[in-house]
């Protein structure tokens, strides 16, 4: 494409030049490259321009407000505009041949239930007819096609380009999950929904949002900024109430959910899950499917979200992701009845390093009051030292909970402790197959730990 095509009003000594490629990171601008200098919040790329340049890029898209303090020799292959990151990504759609207009998006957003509702969508939209394709946390699927997930709600460019690969392989319909860091962003600014979920909003993501407000600010941008045919809402959340009446007052198609409306059977444990899945069916009944076709029993899979594992063993164990407070404390919750007779709940967990720290002793807190045994391991430490992080959780405690910093130890070692009336909850990675130490990514799937051990367990 020419630069033209996406500025057709940019000086005459760059507007025929050929844009190969699109980057935000000069590290990876090769000749034909168009460069987007965008103002994180630890790195400004607007300190990159003169290496982008050098490396080959074509032009440079800066922000307006700082266009007049660059350097002068720069400034003919800049091109200033008022906001870099929605440029941004209508550039990307562009570059793509706007795979997003041939497309139906329904988009679900919430602290915790995203995954499992995307899952579930899906599964009653291609019930539906619908051709659906997923796009969120555990991966980036059209039927048995799996493409790369790197982010929950990947940036622009690489957003798009999952867009048109979905499109190639004959989706027309894709269920996303929509994070608070995308919206914040605008990573999918310029997509419209046939309809968005808002599941509930508790503690997480506060060393990005630094508080509660901000953090409830970025997904109330789903509501009031993007267009949809329909919002549905979780009104039991204080939140969700809150975004309702504000749909309401600016006069946005929005309905209300709660539990009490679910009317379909299925295999799912907890009530949350019965909210989930309540958000879907009135998305569902919302846009006019025919719930007829949804009638008696369906089977859900969804990985990593209180899976089971290895039940023909005998023992009951779980995985899931829960990595926040709330849900913690709901998987806690569903499964305390699972135990039998004088069964006892056992919570493995840890938290992420270089993540809200301000979660650390509220979910050592949580496990203490809600289990009958705690462990406390690594997660995904990254550039924290996961004795500290450990640590951490424990100061939420009012007894020193059992820590074993090797997660593969600490598996085995709950799984050791284990009895048939027993319940044993491996919490925080769910369907995550990697550990993040340090700098480096290892292969670490809790649920093959889990099963190796109760292999030998049943020996």
């Amino acid at each position: 494409m020419k630069l033209s095509d996406f500025f057709p009003t940019i000086p005459k000594e760059i507007i025929n030049q050929m844009v190969t490629d699109l980057t935000v990171d000069h590290r990876k601008v090769i000749p034909g490259s168009l460069f987007f200098a965008i103002a994180g919040s630890k790195v400004d790329g607007h300190q990159y321009i003169g290496d982008a340049l050098k490396s080959g890029a074509v032009a440079c898209v800066v922000d307006q407000k700082k266009y007049s303090t660059l350097d002068s020799k720069h400034q003919k292959k800049c091109i200033p505009v008022d906001d870099v990151r929605k440029t941004l990504a209508l550039s990307a759609a562009a570059f793509q041949n706007n795979p997003a207009s041939k497309l139906s998006f329904f988009g679900i957003t919430g602290t915790n239930g995203k995954t499992t509702s995307t899952y579930l969508l899906e599964k009653l939209l291609t019930k539906a007819g619908k051709k659906v394709a997923v796009l969120g946390t555990v991966e980036n699927r059209f039927g048995d096609v799996k493409l790369t997930s790197t982010h929950t709600t990947p940036g622009p460019i690489e957003f798009h380009s999952i867009l048109k690969q979905f499109l190639d392989l004959g989706a027309d319909t894709v269920v996303m999950e929509v994070s608070s860091h995308s919206l914040d962003q605008d990573r999918i600014f310029g997509i419209g929904f046939e309809a968005v979920i808002f599941t509930n909003l508790t503690q997480d993501h506060l060393d990005y949002h630094h508080s509660m407000e901000n953090y409830y600010q970025a997904k109330l941008k789903l509501f009031t900024e993007y267009d949809s045919k329909l919002r549905v809402i979780n009104t039991d959340d204080p939140y969700g109430k809150k975004i309702f009446e504000i749909c309401e007052k600016k006069n946005l198609p929005a309905v209300p959910f709660y539990k009490k409306t679910l009317k379909l059977k299925h295999n799912l444990i907890g009530d949350f899950n019965d909210q989930n899945l309540a958000g879907v069916l009135a998305v569902y009944a919302g846009l006019g499917f025919d719930l007829k076709k949804i009638e008696g029993k369906i089977e859900f899979k969804v990985p990593g979200r209180l899976e089971q594992v290895r039940p023909e063993l005998g023992f009951k164990v779980f995985v899931d992701y829960a990595h926040t407070p709330d849900a913690l404390e709901k998987a806690l919750h569903t499964l305390k009845p699972l135990c039998l007779k004088k069964g006892r709940l056992l919570c493995l967990f840890g938290c992420g390093g270089d993540r809200d720290k301000e979660k650390r002793p509220l979910m050592g807190a949580i496990a203490e009051n809600n289990a009958d045994l705690v462990l406390i391991t690594s997660d995904n430490p990254r550039g924290e030292d996961p004795t500290t992080i450990c640590q951490e959780i424990a100061a939420g405690m009012k007894e020193p909970p059992q820590i074993e910093i090797s997660r593969k130890s600490a598996i085995r070692k709950a799984i050791a402790l284990l009895n048939s009336d027993d319940v044993l909850l491996i919490a925080g990675k769910g369907h995550e197959n990697y550990q993040i130490i340090g700098d480096k990514t290892y292969h670490f799937d809790d649920r093959e730990e889990a099963s190796t051990a109760l292999e030998v367990k049943s020996i």
